[in-house]
């Protein structure tokens, strides 16, 4: 019989991952070691939502993807699909790209080494840079500055 978990997590496109779980039956695996290991990979789940993003037709992509995995007893993730039903945000480039990455990580190896069911979502939302909006004016600055070209004398 699988034991199920479920894990959340909040990741923003531009700013850290922030991790929180929900409660679970949990005994037969180290959740704070999924966190981790889906921690360690943030990188390549932004470039999976950065690459989305820019493409046509992805500006307004945010929502939550609720990826249904199972960890077997070599901590590789297995059976890796998307819970449409759980998830706002449905779409191919973006699951395609999170399911090939999910399936190549490292996660704990169950402590019975029976298969462990687990429902990890991920929220993306566009969010720029804290500082963006400081950037861009002095940006906008610079750039309408009139140019101090040395003038020529006849």
């Amino acid at each position: 019989m699988k034991n199920i978990l479920l894990l959340s997590s909040l990741l923003l496109f531009v700013s850290n991952c922030t991790l929180s779980s929900k409660p679970a039956d949990d005994a037969n695996i180290d959740r704070s070691g999924i966190k981790k290991s889906v921690y360690r990979h943030r990188k390549e789940i932004r470039e999976c939502y950065g690459k989305t993003l820019a493409k046509k037709g992805s500006e307004n992509l945010f929502g939550t993807v609720v990826l249904n995995f199972d960890i077997n007893n070599e901590g590789k993730a297995q059976k890796t699909f998307i819970m449409k039903d759980k998830s706002t945000l449905n779409n191919p480039d973006l699951n395609t790209c999170l399911i090939s990455n999910f399936e190549q990580w490292d996660f704990p190896v169950p402590k019975d080494g029976q298969v462990v069911n687990v429902q990890y979502p991920l929220s993306f939302k566009d969010t720029p840079a804290r500082n963006m909006q400081q950037k861009m004016d002095q940006f906008k600055k610079i750039k309408d500055k009139p140019s101090q070209a040395p003038s020529k004398t006849p």
